[in-house]
């Protein structure tokens, strides 16, 4: 299941790679792909250890496993490309 979200972050990476205009994107590139890698490997190792005791089930785990994740690496990824949402004029 880690091969999923790891593909998301992945997409994620690439998408705000070809949005960004700061030097030295390449290194950038390869350090949110190993973002990435390890934030995905991390969940997989907290999500399967709350299912195992049973403390997580049914949606928890999904919101667990992809939601959170998600909410905490796309303003990162935001933050190290440098992509502004809102233009100022």
């Amino acid at each position: 299941m880690y091969i999923w979200l790891l593909l998301i972050l992945a997409l994620i990476s690439l998408a705000c790679f070809s949005e960004s205009k700061v030097p030295r994107k390449k290194l950038k590139l390869l350090l949110s792909f190993g973002a990435a890698m390890s934030l995905s490997v991390l969940m997989e190792a907290v999500t399967y250890m709350f299912v195992e005791r049973h403390v997580l089930e049914g949606l928890l785990v999904v919101i667990v496993y992809f939601v959170i994740p998600l909410i905490t690496f796309i303003p990162g990824q935001l933050l190290l490309f440098d992509i502004r949402l809102f233009h100022q004029d």
